[in-house]
């Protein structure tokens, strides 16, 4: 992947590609944990000013938003001002990736499995937005599914099966942490959508904590 080989601080994506729209791709590399460094900026540039496409791929995970009608300088300075705003969520999201690394691990989650980087990717993409949860069929297994060339029949079992492992081998005192009265003999395992929500509300939590002290500093 060209973005984890080069490392770039800010990407331009026009947000038509040729095989797909500028969402998919971002949510591919948003979502990507094969490396712990965290990704480029994403800028997505579009010849006219559409508010659905906007909010699109903001909750994607992109940084900005162009219109075409930039000049080379005005571009420039675009670039520059999504450099250094990213400085500081480079911080945050640092952060945020080991937290999640850290809690997978507490809730007995071995790396190896594939349920294991689904989870990750949709707690990742439900924490930016947390109406996935609410679609999981019409949304979030597909959005899974494309990034990992899958069915989402298959990221569902997948994911299905990791929460099941995290039940059977978790550390109490992280599952009841976590997920509180969930934890219960009688009420069983949280369903995929109420893991992820769960985990994607701990993850914005941290986010907003290490944020906070971020500006303090």
């Amino acid at each position: 992947h060209a973005v984890r080989e080069y490392r770039p601080k800010v990407l331009i994506l026009p947000f038509y590609l040729e095989n797909e729209t500028a969402t998919l791709t971002i949510q591919s590399i948003m979502s990507s944990d094969n490396s712990t460094t965290p990704y480029a900026a994403i800028a997505v540039t579009d010849s006219c000013y559409n508010e659905y496409t906007n909010e699109e791929v903001t909750k994607a995970g992109a940084a900005g938003y162009i219109i075409k009608t930039y000049s080379l300088q005005t571009l420039a300075e675009r670039i520059k001002q999504i450099a250094i705003c990213q400085e500081d969520i480079l911080v945050i999201q640092t952060h945020m990736l080991k937290t999640l690394s850290d809690m997978f691990i507490r809730l007995g989650i071995p790396e190896n499995i594939k349920g294991c980087k689904y989870l990750k990717q949709a707690i990742v993409m439900s924490a930016r937005d947390s109406t996935l949860t609410r679609k999981m069929t019409s949304k979030l297994y597909p959005a899974i599914a494309r990034i990992n060339k899958t069915t989402p029949q298959n990221a569902e079992r997948a994911m299905r099966h990791a929460v099941s492992t995290a039940w059977d081998r978790g550390e109490l005192e992280a599952l009841e942490e976590l997920f509180g009265y969930t934890v219960h003999c009688e009420r069983g395992k949280p369903t995929n959508s109420e893991f992820i929500a769960m985990m994607a509300k701990t993850l914005c939590e941290e986010y907003a904590r290490v944020k906070a002290d971020t500006a303090e500093l």
